[in-house]
């Protein structure tokens, strides 16, 4: 009776943890990254579907990959910025800031000696 009620207690450790364990590979592979719609949500704070340098700079502050980047080059933000704004607009939309998601996708890949 020990026996069953062991592989039974396995079988349902198996069942509710193994889909969490796909889930942590699945981030792996993406470097842990919110997606492009998940940022462009926070960064938009009055939803208006547009990011202004304002609410860039808000949301740069508090965004902890971005300080870190900050404290190498400080004028970061305004560069970052005047490079998802291509349009010289004074805001980006969701489309800009995937467009510049990719080509900063581009460039770690080009940086990563693994993919050469």
């Amino acid at each position: 009776m020990k026996a069953w009620k062991m592989i039974l207690a396995a079988l349902l450790a198996l069942v509710f943890v193994a889909p969490g364990m796909a889930q942590d590979e699945k981030k792996k592979g993406k470097g842990n990254r919110p997606s492009p719609e998940e940022t462009f949500k926070k960064m938009d704070d009055n939803s208006d579907g547009k990011v202004t340098k304002d609410e860039y700079k808000k949301w740069a502050g508090a965004n902890e990959r971005m300080a870190k980047a900050l404290e190498r080059d400080p004028e970061f933000v305004e560069k970052s910025y005047a490079r998802i704004d291509t349009k010289k607009t004074g805001s980006f939309t969701l489309d800009d800031y995937k467009k510049y998601q990719e080509e900063m996708a581009k460039n770690r890949k080009k940086k990563d000696p693994a993919q050469l």
